[in-house]
């Protein structure tokens, strides 16, 4: 009769990330401007291109092409990002790690994630042209 291999809890499934490791915080900069700038100026950075670039320049755009009406959903997109973005940023305070590493350790696992995210990059990316048909009755789409 075999026998069944004990369960390793540090062995990693397949497809999936390590699991998380214990670590202490480093000590923070001395307080001054200068370190002031140096820590919150990259994070300002990517913030300002980070939240509503896109929609408040789509937006405009798709409320020429179909009423003022449609403003509300960049609203709500600027948002949603927001909340997305700052628990973005507790997750990767809390743990050290990118967001992204972090949706790579949910199930079915990291190939399943990175496969899915290629795809959703590569697929806009390679259509041609996005089709938006006003009227179902329009001979030509823009």
């Amino acid at each position: 009769m075999k026998s069944t291999p004990e369960l390793n809890p540090e062995a990693v499934r397949p497809g999936s990330l390590p699991p998380w490791g214990k670590d202490e915080l480093p000590e923070p900069l001395p307080f001054s401007a200068k370190n002031m700038f140096k820590t919150i100026g990259p994070g300002a950075i990517l913030l300002a291109t980070s939240i509503g670039g896109g929609e408040w320049l789509v937006g405009p755009a798709m409320g020429v092409q179909f009423g003022t009406s449609v403003f509300w959903i960049a609203t709500l997109a600027i948002a949603l990002q927001l909340i997305f973005n700052l628990e973005a940023i507790r997750y990767t305070l809390y743990t050290g790690e990118p967001i992204f590493s972090g949706f790579m350790r949910l199930r079915p696992g990291s190939r399943f994630w990175a496969t899915f995210y290629v795809l959703l990059t590569a697929v806009p990316l390679l259509s041609k042209r996005v089709t938006v048909c006003v009227k179902p009755s329009a001979v030509i789409c823009v």
